[in-house]
């Protein structure tokens, strides 16, 4: 009876945190289990913003100056070396453009003379003690480099350290720690005090105007921003190593988001009342003059375009759809004629007619940009007005949203909006090509027919799919390459059907959504093969140089272009054969192509430049994206130099109407900055186009995933509704280009909420906020109510990911000599959660179908992974032997 209190005792103390949660005292604060720290900790810590002081150097004393000063002091800061200056932007001498913010910056100049050969050491500065918590920190910089070389050039071939950016860590008592942080993906130590890394595999850098960089010391998945355990103060080191000038501004410590979870972030939401246009997805550029127009005993009327096009029609249906309750009517006008409203009348001008002819809409503020649209109002009457049909259509988007059915009312406010980005993509339905299907031998003839038909009803729902997308103005609808298998080039019956049930459907909006086509010619061969191990069936499958060979990659992407497609995407990544056994080193494959083109730069530019000819033969405006096999910066840092050699080739020749796609620093890249984007752009020679592998980073739970991979304390702030959510830089629009690519998956429940987020990143970069467009897509779909629930159903879903995830890991570190034994403490606390969560399966029984199946799958599966897991490790430590 004792033994069972103690445990229930256990159980009610234990219930409402995470094993590693719990602890709260000072002394066991860990970056590594988020919510080791208090909340109204981490809430005061992160309120505090900007922690460096004298942040862009304003404060000092010129001790002594000439043209240049060079004898100063700066205050909370230290001069380490020599070579440092304090520029001022009043002065002749540091007049081009020698500061980035306000008034000062620091210089830094180093020549050949100045770098010794033996242990070269930096100039610099170096920052007071600055109070932190064991938490994750944003670190940020404004810096400009001109003529940078390595600091030994006869040992470096690259900067590595010299661009020499550091974060130092102290204990309480003032004693540094050291920089080693264990890094689960790599099994072992990382120094975690450099932060230079953005521009560690530069060569050399001629000239880097201002940017800002972030501070950091690898790519993803590594948890940029973490302070070590028993960290109480840093101090910044900034300082030059290489030959050289550089300049630093602006520099920012701050407490990060990625200290809270998703809830802890967004319940606040909840507690506040806003007007519709608040609420809009995606947020428009220009709101103003926000009020309220009663629709109590009013009657709709709405004034359609003199010419009637298909996407008029689709805006039309959808200001139908919403006004379905009210007492509606449309009325089309023509152009000699004028409508005099009624007194009990709300009138909607929809697109260009007679009454805003006469109203005078005035759209040349908008005049380049093509899917731009104004919502006005004069004399009583609602103008919604487009630059181009698709403007209109988006126009009418954005109005139904500012309805508010349950207070008869409209949340008016006048709006004039465009998109920052002109190609905002989401992807076609997932299918298998009929071939795959009949070459999978564990299928029964039954299951083959029942998988076919499945395929087909995920084709007929794209219809739907496709109004949704529109509706959030997504644009583009690409289909995934891999679905074309192995035998790509014969992609089948259900190919076929889904381009023309998809086109059908763009076309009947009036093309205000288009589906686009992704084909890769190298997908028969296996992911990284080298070349030598090919064999001689494979090789000649297809060959750049073999006229049928292109008319048959053409044969595959004339289907979509004959349904309406106007985008290609030719993707050479991940499957193009290389030389020797290390990635990077692409090459030819077949002797005719070795005979044909100089290297692989070659073969590809001449396919790419024979497809435009013949499509463009039989299609007009259609636009091409190519995705190199190098088509992220870690990829050419491992490719011992080729991949600058190929890109050298290759755009030497390529046409500059092709889009080049790059994924950033890395595969799935979360944030990006001024250095990443200008090593790719120099390199490619054209502004890279955005793949994004990012939507589902930070959940992902095998060796080359997120939290749950690598920091199990940490995984307590994934979503499994996880907005669009990557760093960029204020001028992130200007720098890339025009179209973005998201790799999220189209057709579930949860994916088209996130996609929603992400619509709303591309429209409006700088309007975005990732939380708030949860919290807005989460409300407008299932309401404020059950939003929360979801939300609080993710916080405990991810509180047992957090100590499942910490089990797995053991385990699988696990020795024959030092086995991992399961605490009872964390059973107690999964049996928690595991109740939790099937009480949460009848909670959703309300929610629609589909996403309630989703959520019941996928809480279903990780209780069977736990216990699974659980038991057979238990069987193991019982038995000594390793279970399979």
């Amino acid at each position: 009876m004792k033994t069972l209190i103690y445990f229930v005792l256990i159980f009610i103390f234990l219930s409402a945190c995470n094993s590693k949660s719990s602890i709260k005292t000072e002394t066991n604060w860990s970056a590594l289990y988020t919510q080791s720290v208090p909340l109204d900790i981490r809430k005061s810590e992160f309120a505090k913003r900007n922690l460096v002081p004298n942040f862009s150097f304003e404060q000092g004393k010129v001790i002594s100056q000439d043209s240049s000063i060079t004898n100063f002091k700066l205050e909370h800061w230290t001069i380490v070396g020599q070579h440092v200056e304090w520029t001022d932007s009043n002065l002749p001498a540091y007049a081009d453009s020698q500061v980035s913010h306000k008034k000062h910056a620091v210089k830094i100049s180093r020549k050949t003379e100045d770098v010794a050969d033996l242990n070269p050491q930096s100039d610099g500065i170096l920052s007071d003690f600055i109070e932190v918590l064991p938490g994750n920190y944003n670190f940020l910089l404004d810096v400009r480099l001109k003529d940078v070389y390595p600091s030994v050039k006869r040992l470096n071939s690259r900067l590595g350290t010299d661009i020499d950016i550091r974060l130092k860590f102290f204990d309480a008592q003032k004693r540094e720690l050291s920089p080693g942080m264990f890094f689960e993906y790599v099994k072992k130590d990382i120094d975690n005090s450099f932060k230079g890394f953005s521009f560690s595999n530069f060569y050399e850098i001629e000239n880097f105007g201002w940017g800002r960089i972030i501070g950091r010391t690898l790519n993803y998945p590594f948890s940029e921003g973490d302070m070590p355990d028993g960290c109480k103060y840093v101090k910044i080191y900034i300082g030059l190593k290489a030959i050289g000038t550089m300049w630093i501004d602006n520099v920012e410590l701050s407490y990060s988001k990625w200290n809270f979870t998703s809830l802890e972030r967004m319940r606040t939401f909840f507690d506040s009342t806003y007007h519709k246009s608040d609420l809009v997805i995606p947020t428009p550029q220009i709101v103003k003059n926000k009020t309220e127009i009663s629709l109590t005993g009013k009657k709709i009327v709405i004034i359609l375009p003199e010419k009637m096009t298909n996407a008029d029609k689709s805006a039309q249906n959808l200001l139908a759809k919403h006004f379905q309750k009210f007492n509606y009517s449309d009325t089309a006008i023509l152009s000699n004629l004028a409508y005099q409203p009624k007194e009990n009348e709300i009138v909607i001008s929809l697109g260009k007619n007679y009454l805003s002819a006469t109203a005078g809409i005035d759209l040349s503020d908008l005049s380049s940009k093509n899917q731009g649209y104004k919502i006005s109002r004069k004399n009583d009457l609602i103008y919604l007005q487009g630059v181009s049909d698709a403007g209109t259509f988006y126009a009418a988007a954005t109005f139904v949203q500012l309805i508010d059915n349950e207070n008869n009312k409209i949340d008016y406010a006048d709006i004039s909006d465009f998109p920052d980005f002109e190609g905002r993509s989401s992807k076609l339905v997932n299918i298998e090509t009929d071939f795959t299907i009949e070459q999978d031998t564990s299928l029964t003839d039954e299951e083959r027919k029942s998988k076919r038909d499945t395929y087909l009803k995920n084709i007929e729902f794209q219809t739907e799919l496709i109004d949704y997308y529109a509706f959030y103005k997504i644009n583009k609808l690409y289909n995934n390459y891999g679905e074309l298998g192995k035998m790509w080039w014969k992609p089948g019956e259900l190919y076929h059907k889904l381009y023309e049930t998809a086109g059908a459907e763009c076309a009947k909006l009036g093309n205000v959504i288009q589906t686009c086509v992704q084909v890769n010619p190298y997908y028969h061969f296996e992911y990284e093969e080298p070349e030598e191990e090919l064999s001689d069936s494979l090789r000649t499958i297809f060959s750049h140089s073999n006229s049928n060979d292109i008319d048959k990659l053409y044969a595959v992407i004339e289907t979509a272009l004959r349904n309406g497609s106007q985008t290609v995407m030719v993707c050479a990544d991940d499957f193009v054969p290389h030389r020797g056994k290390a990635r990077g080193e692409y090459t030819l494959f077949t002797d005719a192509d070795k005979k044909a083109y100089y290297n692989i730069a070659h073969a590809q530019n001449d396919m790419m430049n024979k497809l435009k000819i013949k499509i463009d033969k039989n299609f007009k405006n259609i636009r091409y994206e190519f995705c190199p096999a190098p088509y992220l910066n870690q990829f050419i840092d491992y490719s011992k130099g080729s991949a600058e050699a190929f890109f050298r080739d290759l755009t030497s020749h390529m046409d500059t109407s092709f889009s080049i796609i790059w994924t950033g620093n890395t595969v799935r890249s979360l944030s990006y900055d001024h250095a990443d984007i200008f090593r790719y752009t120099a390199h490619i020679q054209r502004k890279p186009m955005i793949w994004d592998n990012t939507p589902y980073a930070r959940f992902l739970e095998g060796e080359y995933g997120g939290y749950p991979a690598h920091y199990p304390g940490k995984a307590v702030m994934c979503s499994l509704f996880e907005p669009f959510d990557i760093t960029v830089p204020d001028d992130f629009t200007d720098l890339v280009d025009s179209h973005y690519y998201s790799n999220e998956g189209g057709l579930s429940a949860i994916s088209m909420l996130k996609n929603a987020t992400f619509a709303d990143f591309t429209w409006n970069v700088k309007g975005y906020d990732a939380d708030f467009s949860l919290f807005k897509v989460l409300v407008s779909q299932f309401g404020k109510e059950n939003a929360l629930k979801l939300l609080e159903f993710n916080d405990t879903y991810y509180q047992f990911v957090s100590v499942w995830a910490e089990m797995r890991n053991g385990i699988e570190n696990q020795t024959i000599d030092k086995k991992y034994q399961i605490s009872k403490e964390d059973e107690i606390i999964c049996e928690n959660y595991i109740e939790q969560l099937r009480k949460y399966k009848t909670d959703f029984q309300i929610f629609p179908e589909r996403i309630r199946n989703e959520l019941f799958t996928i809480i279903d599966n990780k209780i069977e992974n736990y216990l699974k897991m659980t038991e057979t490790q238990k069987a193991q430590n019982k038995t000594g032997h390793r279970q399979t």
